[in-house]
């Protein structure tokens, strides 16, 4: 199918041409070239020849789902038998510009994951979550290409031999994940092995779990195809049903449900680590909440573009230097976005937006935390140096089947969300929208369920100053970690190539405003400076354009001086015609 001396676009045809997906990388190197990486690599002929004739010389990176690839660094002495190198050496395989060896197998399974030296030493793969540049791509001066022509589709491929899995020798097992969690999903034919390898995995482990049949259902999705729901119940039951009866009456008391102790003994402890001392912590659920028009996404864009940069932020505070995953399903990339990004002084390199998923079938659709946690995951390992993940608006990613108004749904989702957040050390901050209930305050402000500002460890919310209506506060509405004071803030307008678009004025100092003063309508500094100055200035009656000229000398708004009138009683009458 490779033929010789192809063009990058040639080759990148004839691949996607045979059903691998692939993605352009950048010239002369591994990296991806498109801000998604891998996870935008796709068989359509028109996008693939839309990159490569805006650049002809681009890499090809190759997307390894359902594929088994074998890397064989120069310096590796495995496999050290000739027939198992001819072996090897009769699946189609590329030789790379260090004059190691690629691989190429199929994996029939689904479950095989990218591992660095597990086989061996200088011996590494690719598959499920990973992705390799092939022939004829240059890196280093010098091109890869076939030695053994890549002349099939992916499921003609060869599957590995069984000694590459076994522990013969100086080979060891290639690591699977093997929880429910953080399994893939199985291709048809495997998914029925596979899902009772897995559950049972889960019952020997955890015990039957009140959460398993979700799990599972949620595990069913990633298959493809997907297993029916009511299979996929019926074998859980059953396999619950096995484990109680084969458990000597030590079953729990409750069918169905189980629970993991851990001593306190075995915990070692740790401090906190912050990504913005005292606001935003690492590894940890934040939610931003507030109304509509307000700026929440201008001032999400400003703190991606601290965090890209790595610059002190407005408080003083230092900023480590990072990437940002930003998935967003209210603003335009094009227009809005990037302009916004520019405008804050990004470095757009480290700041990477978040498109739709591609379901099977090439399907596209809004990502959902319920289901496609494994795919965020995956980014993660793949991108590194991920500090902050926005999600924007976060109601909208819960997925199908989350309630936002109910508690238990939403501790659900964000369970394995924050768990996730937990191991990488990204802070992930949700933005979020206050409800228009009036009779609600505080952490109840947040739109849909309590449980989405309760499960986070810290909620701010951004609230128009009712004292000067283009001044926004930075309010903090809960923070189980810390104490920190409110920041404020103005958006000034300005152009980015022909954009009109805002960006953070930061104030200096911190505002000791509460965001429950500033809800309840109650007195804040501004407002009591302009009750005593109406008292000391009007002791008789004067034209309403004099006292609001007077007020604007001595730095009161027209809204601080509104409230302070109608607090006072103070009632205006028309003279003359």
């Amino acid at each position: 199918m490779i033929h010789a001396s192809p063009s990058p676009m040639e080759a990148a045809l004839l691949l996607a041409d045979a059903g691998y997906s692939v993605f352009p990388c950048r010239p002369g190197s591994k990296k991806p070239a498109i801000e998604n990486g891998f996870l935008s690599a796709t068989t359509n002929a028109g996008s693939i020849r839309e990159w490569w004739t805006e650049r002809p010389d681009l890499n090809i990176g190759l997307r390894t789902d359902g594929l088994f690839v074998l890397d064989i660094d120069t310096g590796a002495a495995w496999p050290g038998d000739p027939d198992r190198e001819l072996e090897l050496s009769s699946a189609p395989t590329a030789l790379t510009p260090r004059g190691g060896r690629h691989h190429y197998f199929r994996d029939p399974t689904g479950a095989l994951r990218c591992s660095q030296s597990h086989i061996a030493k200088n011996v590494d793969t690719r598959a499920g979550g990973g992705y390799v540049v092939c022939a004829p791509s240059i890196v280093g001066g010098n091109p890869y290409r076939w030695i053994v022509e890549l002349d099939c589709g992916p499921d003609d491929l060869p599957i590995a031999p069984a000694w590459v899995n076994g522990t013969n020798g100086s080979t060891v097992s290639i690591e699977m994940p093997h929880t429910l969690q953080a399994h893939p999903g199985a291709t048809e034919g495997q998914r029925n092995q596979s899902l009772c390898h897995l559950v049972g995995s889960h019952l020997a482990t955890h015990g039957a779990t009140a959460d398993l049949p979700q799990l599972a259902l949620e595990w069913s999705r990633r298959c493809r195809p997907p297993m029916p729901d009511q299979q996929v119940m019926k074998s859980v039951e059953a396999l619950i049903r096995k484990h109680q009866s084969s458990s000597d009456g030590k079953a729990p008391a409750t069918p169905g449900v189980g629970w993991r102790l851990t001593k306190y003994s075995e915990v070692e402890p740790e401090p906190v680590r912050w990504l913005w001392k005292g606001r935003l912590p690492r590894g940890k659920l934040v939610i931003l909440s507030g109304d509509a028009g307000v700026g929440k996404t201008t001032l999400l864009i400003d703190i991606a573009a601290h965090v890209s940069t790595g610059t002190s932020f407005p408080d003083g505070s230092p900023c480590p230097l990072g990437r940002t995953i930003f998935y967003t399903l209210e603003d335009g990339l094009r227009d809005t976005m990037v302009p916004r990004l520019m405008a804050a002084g990004g470095n757009r390199e480290n700041v990477l937006d978040a498109g739709p998923v591609t379901r099977p079938g090439g399907t596209e659709d809004i990502f959902q935390i319920d289901r496609d946690l494994p795919l965020l995951k995956a980014a993660l390992e793949q991108i590194g140096d991920v500090l902050l993940i926005v999600i924007d608006p976060i109601s909208g990613a819960l997925g199908d089947s989350c309630n936002e108004n109910r508690n238990a749904d939403i501790r659900r989702v964000l369970g394995p969300l924050m768990k996730l957040a937990e191991e990488t050390g990204a802070c992930i901050l949700g933005n979020s929208h206050f409800g228009k209930a009036p009779d609600r305050k505080g952490v109840h402000r947040t739109l849909g369920s309590v449980g989405l500002i309760a499960a986070a460890r810290a909620g701010w919310a951004v609230v128009t100053d009712p004292d000067d209506e283009d001044r926004r506060l930075l309010l903090p509405q809960k923070n189980n970690l810390a104490k920190a004071d409110g920041l404020a803030f103005r958006l000034k307008p300005t152009t980015v190539e022909g954009c009109e678009v805002a960006f953070v004025a930061w104030e200096s100092g911190t505002v000791r405003d509460r965001l429950d003063t500033i809800e309840s309508g109650r007195s804040t500094p501004a407002f009591d400076e302009a009750v005593e100055w109406l008292r000391s200035t009007l002791t008789e009656p004067m034209p309403a354009t004099e006292v609001r000229k007077l007020a604007k000398a001595d730095g009161i708004s027209d809204a601080t001086l509104r409230r302070a009138k109608q607090s006072l009683g103070i009632q205006s009458q028309r003279h003359g015609s």
